[in-house]
């Protein structure tokens, strides 16, 4: 799954989108700007830069998380490894990864940034 956009946020309405997670199979996706600044336990945003950035440490615990782009340019994400400018999850702006009970994850979550450093929101459950 490298390079696929997840999910696309309206940022300028904040209205829910649709994503398909598999052929016939929705899933809808609701996400608004205060999300990722009032949540105390792993949420609010973080800077990724132009070399692998750690965004979501390991947490055995985790039953949901959110990672979405509110930069100007893509960032990259990687699973349990260094993230590498064209290689993983691309999140252009607007748009976010969630991770939930169909694909979970609970290892470290590492960005880079395409070139200047972005900002990502993150929240986790």
């Amino acid at each position: 799954m490298a390079n696929q956009e997840i999910a696309r946020v309206d940022a300028a309405s904040l209205k829910a989108k649709f994503i398909e997670l598999a052929t016939g199979v929705y899933a809808e996706v609701v996400v608004t700007r205060n999300e990722f600044s009032s949540f105390a336990n792993g949420g609010g945003s973080v800077s990724v830069e132009a070399t692998s950035t750690p965004v979501l440490a390991a947490n055995v615990n985790r039953k949901y998380a959110c990672i979405m782009n509110l930069g100007e340019e893509s960032v990259y994400l990687a699973f349990g490894a260094n993230a590498v400018v064209g290689k993983g999850i691309r999140l252009s702006p607007g748009i976010g990864y969630e991770i939930n009970v169909m694909n979970l994850f609970t290892g470290a979550v590492n960005a880079i940034a395409a070139s200047s450093a972005q900002s990502v929101g993150i929240v986790e459950a």
